[in-house]
């Protein structure tokens, strides 16, 4: 409870991310998001909106902030 993921299907021709995925954390401690599969790239989490600009790896078992949203792209 106080934690989502949506899995958003974001292929196209001129897409840099096929897959993409919105993590939710609602609660007052961190939580751990089980990803599906390598190569998710962290585009905005709750230290930066701009993340996007320069995107860090996902490890597998990724450590979801208190009251925070991520956002996640998965490469082609």
């Amino acid at each position: 409870p106080g934690a989502a993921a949506v899995r958003l299907d974001n292929s196209g021709e001129k897409s840099k991310y096929d897959q993409l995925m919105i993590l939710v954390n609602t609660r007052r401690d961190e939580c751990t998001a089980h990803l599906p599969g390598d190569d998710w790239m962290v585009l905005c989490d709750g230290e930066s909106s701009m993340r996007w600009k320069k995107p860090k790896a996902a490890s597998q078992a990724y450590i979801l902030a208190p009251v925070t949203l991520t956002l996640l792209g998965k490469m082609r």
